[in-house]
């Protein structure tokens, strides 16, 4: 296989593992986004190929290891756009929808408001997870970089905030 001898050094290999994926890539990235994002996303997933190439095993099938990686940049991918798009104010269009859509626009604000009240009852770091990993969206990577904490770290406070969350939420319905 290509990838085993690359990762043995054979520079050549690589090359030609590259250029033999590109088109497979773009097949599978092209359907489902707008064509100017297809390169840059497929740019992605060669430089997560690159950045996790030691962690493939020679015995096991190349391609879904290859998906695995591309799907998880698919990902997240959207979750940025999403992100821009909800930061950016984009999200203005909704209020010339009628009622459904301002409402939509209220249960949002109402749901921000609860939180702001609701943070300041954890520890910092559930807090700070909470903040970036839920209410800012931001990936693990970048909620760490962020917050200086590492991304176990975070996981576990963003669970334990929300365990918190279910137990204050159970208790006040009862």
């Amino acid at each position: 296989m290509l990838l085993s001898a690359a990762i043995g050094g054979d520079q050549q290999a690589y090359a030609t593992l590259l250029v033999d994926v590109t088109p497979v890539l773009r097949g599978l990235v092209s359907p489902k986004f707008a064509a100017g994002d297809v390169e840059d996303i497929v740019q992605d997933i060669l430089m997560s190929l690159h950045a996790a190439r030691h962690t493939y095993e020679p015995d096991r099938p190349f391609f879904p290891w290859l998906f695995t990686i591309a799907r998880r940049r698919m990902s997240d991918h959207l979750r940025r756009e999403y992100r821009q798009r909800r930061l950016s104010g984009a999200d203005y269009t909704l209020l010339r929808g009628g009622d459904a859509c301002q409402s939509q626009v209220e249960d949002e604000m109402t749901v921000a408001t609860v939180l702001e009240k609701w943070l300041p009852g954890l520890t910092k770091s559930q807090s700070v997870a909470v903040r970036l990993l839920k209410v800012r969206g931001l990936t693990l990577a970048e909620a760490a970089t962020e917050s200086g904490m590492t991304p176990a770290a975070l996981k576990v406070a963003a669970h334990r905030a929300m365990k918190t969350l279910r137990t204050d939420l159970a208790e006040g319905m009862a």
